[in-house]
């Protein structure tokens, strides 16, 4: 009875295992840097990355902040062909956005498109591509909006071109908090852009600021100066429609053309 029992265990933690696998298991991604990518050898460049009949495209902007402190975007395509699964990342200017937080992130997205699309993706190759300035600082911010370009493509609908996105996510679906929302709603609204969508609770950020004095005396000047923190309401400061959102499913509903 004890050893029918045991077995009975093992044969239970096995099959936990590989339904734990099989949920968490990741697709083959393939980096192609698309500046060398023309003049490289067949041998160097997967064909598919080179030859793919794109029969959907989603164009978006990804919300960043570069090594000044200051907003910028980088552009995202995200494009899928027949195939058999695979996943390529391409990029034209520089690589730091290509780092592991942005393939964990991009493993994540597909995961969730196939458990929101029911698609499998098996005969399906997706392609995305960052455009970035060498300096941008990027990561784990760009999940949300790698989550619904790839929903977007899968299911063959258009995305809203007025809308950016920002944050980071997780498995359930969740969009977590990224930081500096006003510095990146800054550069939403002067590319035209008339509504961001955020993480919940960031629609209103504490920023830093100085406040210095100076003393004067015969031989020199001391300046001294304090770091203190102010609330900005993103919206009253830059004029942006600025929506919370709390997970992928309510922004794309949000993002996407009806």
């Amino acid at each position: 009875m004890r050893r029918t029992l045991f077995c009975v265990l093992i044969v239970c933690v096995i099959v936990a295992f590989l339904i734990g696998y099989e949920a968490k298991k990741n697709v083959e991604i393939v980096i192609v840097n698309q500046t060398i990518a023309a003049s490289a050898s067949p041998s160097a460049v997967p064909s598919a990355a080179v030859n793919k009949e794109v029969f959907a495209q989603v164009l978006l902007k990804l919300p960043a902040v570069d090594r000044e402190g200051n907003g910028t975007l980088a552009d995202l395509t995200v494009e899928a062909s027949s195939g058999s699964g695979k996943i390529f990342i391409g990029f034209s200017k520089g690589s730091p956005l290509l780092n592991t937080d942005t393939q964990d992130s991009i493993q994540t997205a597909l995961r969730i498109a196939r458990k929101i699309t029911s698609e499998a993706l098996d005969d399906k190759d997706l392609f995305y591509t960052i455009t970035a300035e060498s300096d941008v600082v990027g990561g784990k911010s760009a999940g949300a909006a790698v989550t619904v370009g790839t929903m977007a493509v899968v299911l063959g609908e258009k995305l809203k071109s007025s809308a950016v996105i920002t944050g980071t996510i997780e498995e359930d679906g969740t969009i977590g908090q990224v930081g500096r929302i006003f510095e990146k709603a800054k550069a939403v609204k002067s590319a035209g852009f008339t509504t961001f969508l955020v993480p919940q609770g960031e629609a209103v950020e504490r920023v830093p600021f100085e406040t210095c004095r100076e003393q004067r005396t015969a031989t020199q000047v001391i300046r001294e100066c304090v770091q203190q923190f102010r609330e900005v309401d993103v919206a009253k400061e830059t004029g942006l429609n600025i929506v919370e959102v709390a997970n992928v499913y309510d922004a794309y509903a949000l993002m996407v053309e009806k």
